[in-house]
């Protein structure tokens, strides 16, 4: 199910000139071996 999905938007970002993104940052608070001041990232 989630591979036809894929597809679909991968072929759909191919015919772009450009792509965007978020590369939104936050604070996770309890992530192993991490300390919670350091910067994870959310890609949507």
């Amino acid at each position: 199910m989630f591979q036809l999905l894929y597809d679909r938007l991968h072929e759909l970002l191919l015919v772009r000139d450009v792509i965007h993104m978020d590369e939104t940052t936050l604070e996770v608070l309890s992530e192993p071996n991490r300390p919670a001041t350091s910067n994870s990232y959310m890609w949507v």
